[in-house]
């Protein structure tokens, strides 16, 4: 993902596979931008006890654990 800042500069934003969400808000007067890299959809152990497939969650045994990698690097701005 990719998010070209107002200033110029580039936020790219690279995570491992089981990421496959993003929360991002942004407050009407733009003073800051934040973006969460997320493994399930919002409500997603709700929706997954209802039934839904394809919600992200992932339940673990006691003493297991669940790692993921996420990097956010900025770059230069592209010029028009």
């Amino acid at each position: 993902l990719e998010l070209e800042l107002p200033e110029g500069p580039v936020l790219r934003l690279n995570g491992d596979a089981m990421l496959t969400h993003r929360v991002i808000h942004r407050p009407p007067q733009p003073h800051y931008l934040c973006v969460e890299p997320v493994s399930h959809v919002a409500d997603g152990f709700g929706l997954a006890a209802q039934g839904l497939p394809g919600t992200g969650t992932v339940l673990l045994a006691p003493g297991e654990s669940l790692s993921a990698t996420f990097t956010l690097r900025l770059q230069p701005g592209f010029s028009t």
